[in-house]
């Protein structure tokens, strides 16, 4: 076997313009937009970065969202959940509201702040009137299933940070009120 360097193509500099050029994704058309939830987003002020790739992630040594283009998505109530999934663990900043970060996967504390998150996402997903659901992710949900059988507060203790979080997002916006 043998190692090698891997880099993202943002973390070089000076090469040739057509390295630098997005490939435009085919055949996939942007949804339309929810005014009610683009408001919550928006009212924010979180930074989100758009780019075409398979991958949603909350970064915070940057504080900012990475999400892939919308028009990746297939639907309206999936790109908001997964939205709301990443504005979760962004609220966990130590400028919001202060939540343990970097844990590494598997552990019990990685579990507790993405169903922290996937919560969240349902709360503000169902206020916004989307059906959606618990993701289907077999890792997390294994490592949830791991820590809630030592654990019988786990779910509990999650979802009222889960509240906390989608409190802390829907504080920014109008749309609590309206859409209540």
């Amino acid at each position: 076997m043998k190692g090698y360097n891997v880099f993202n193509i943002s973390q070089i500099e000076n090469l040739p313009d057509e390295y630098y050029k997005h490939i435009e994704l085919e055949d996939l058309t942007e949804f339309e937009k929810n005014e009610n939830a683009e408001n919550i987003i928006n009212n924010t002020g979180a930074e989100i970065v758009y780019l075409p790739q398979n991958k949603a992630f909350y970064n915070h040594l940057e504080d900012k969202i990475y999400l892939p283009q919308r028009k990746q998505f297939v639907r309206t109530e999936a790109f908001y959940n997964v939205l709301f999934h990443e504005l979760g663990h962004w609220t966990g900043n130590s400028q919001r509201l202060d939540r343990p970060k970097g844990n590494a996967f598997g552990s019990k504390e990685y579990a507790f702040e993405e169903l922290i998150a996937e919560i969240n996402a349902a709360f503000i997903c169902a206020l916004l009137g989307f059906k959606t659901k618990i993701t289907d992710n077999v890792d997390y949900i294994n490592s949830w299933l791991q820590v809630m059988r030592n654990d019988k507060q786990f779910v509990v203790q999650a979802a009222s940070q889960a509240q906390k979080a989608s409190d802390f997002i829907l504080e920014f916006s109008e749309v609590k009120e309206e859409v209540a």
